[in-house]
């Protein structure tokens, strides 16, 4: 599978292009990859739904080839994998940590960042 950047996403994807093949074909065979939405997480054995995904922006990282990073600076994850799939679950382990050292715990323990990234982690409840 080719990965390409086009119309400022990634995308991936191949296809065999003839005469007849049409627009909706190829835009059929691509898929966007320039986000990573995760919409649950597994915390203590159990899973934690999110009303909205949290969508984290994907770039690929010039210094190593195709590799895929994510960086939040407000939710604190830097993460990076040539694998997509493995990319994601890269991202779920860190909310999941999170969730377990920031969201689950009492404030009068968090300092004031911690109290933000708290609020901000629930709202998606």
């Amino acid at each position: 599978m080719g990965i390409k950047v086009f119309n400022n996403s990634i995308i991936a994807g191949s296809i065999n292009i003839s005469d007849s093949t049409t627009s909706n074909e190829v835009s059929q065979s691509i898929t966007d990859i320039s986000s990573i939405k995760i919409e649950e997480i597994k915390v203590f054995d159990k899973i934690v739904h999110f009303k909205k995904p949290l969508a984290f922006k994907v770039k690929c990282d010039n210094s190593i080839l195709c590799n895929f990073c994510v960086a939040s600076n407000l939710i604190n994850i830097y993460e990076h994998d040539s694998n997509i799939e493995k990319l994601k679950e890269k991202i779920k382990e860190d909310l999941s940590i999170q969730w377990e050292d920031i969201v689950m715990a009492d404030d009068s323990e968090l300092f004031e960042d911690a109290i933000k990234l708290k609020k901000y982690l629930l709202s998606f409840m």
